[in-house]
């Protein structure tokens, strides 16, 4: 599966409107870290921001709102 910046945008969509929980957006960003291709197109950020999801339920790498 190839992640595109499109796709972490709709899931964190989904995140602040309440349609998947933390747990769920967590999951998904720890399958795709595992498993998944990222988009050549903004590589480093989907890269990025879907390693910071996935870490958001771990207290010293907890997600704050601002981010």
């Amino acid at each position: 599966m190839k992640v595109t910046s499109e796709d972490v945008a709709q899931k964190l969509t989904d995140y602040l409107y309440h349609r998947i929980t933390l747990e769920g957006l967590v999951d998904w960003a720890e399958l795709m870290m595992m498993e998944a291709e990222f988009d050549k197109v903004n590589f480093d950020t989907i890269k990025e921001i879907i390693g910071r999801v996935g870490l958001a339920d771990v207290r010293a790498f907890a997600l704050p709102f601002e981010d």
